[in-house]
């Protein structure tokens, strides 16, 4: 089986929730997307570079980003 590793930025606002299940200073809709982003990721690791300003419209307005290692889970099939 061979796993991918990926770099995907991450908004900051979404780190608390996350990496410490911190919903304060978030509302549902933001969580339904964190949720909905990681639902086909298998780990994520935390960041470990300096955050940058972006744009990336999945997440929607320009913030703060910082870019994490994930692995993506495999499709059913995939090796």
């Amino acid at each position: 089986m061979k796993i991918e590793k990926d770099t995907s930025p991450i908004p900051c606002w979404a780190l608390g929730y996350i990496f410490n299940a911190e919903i304060e200073g978030i509302t549902e809709e933001e969580i339904k997307l964190i949720d909905s982003f990681l639902s086909d990721i298998e780990t994520i690791n935390p960041p470990n570079e300096e955050p940058y300003f972006h744009k990336i419209n999945f997440w929607g307005l320009a913030t703060n980003f910082q870019d994490c290692e994930t692995t993506h889970k495999q499709q059913q099939g995939e090796e």
